[in-house]
């Protein structure tokens, strides 16, 4: 049996239900999440993302504030300016990778845009 694991990093796993081993692994082209921000708006602090959907300013002081806006929010409502004036854009890419199941070769992708590779 062969389940297929999407990891964080952007990877796509083909591990083996049975034993847990990895059989093939699978470069997606980036990340699930990220984030950029203006560092005239946040200074020297980061924005992140989190896998369930809050958003968050981590400050140089290593202090974590959520910021008033979920990663969907920040999608469908994009773009939108907070009670605080700041601007806030975001954008939701999907693509779909069409993979071998046994040697985990992307056979085609495509993205949601409609278009295709393959």
């Amino acid at each position: 049996t062969l389940v297929v694991v999407g990891t964080i990093d952007g990877r796509v796993h083909g591990v083996c239900g049975d034993t847990g081993a990895v059989k093939w692994s699978v470069e997606t082209g980036g990340p699930m999440l990220s984030a950029f921000q203006n560092s005239s708006m946040f200074g020297a602090g980061t924005v992140v993302p989190s896998i369930n959907g809050g958003v968050f300013l981590l400050g140089e002081d290593r202090t974590l504030q959520a910021l008033p806006v979920s990663a969907q929010e920040l999608v469908h409502n994009s773009p939108f300016v907070g009670e605080d004036g700041t601007v806030y854009v975001g954008a939701k890419r999907t693509q779909l990778l069409m993979v071998d199941a046994e040697t985990g070769q992307v056979d085609s992708v495509v993205s949601g845009d409609g278009l295709f590779a393959g």
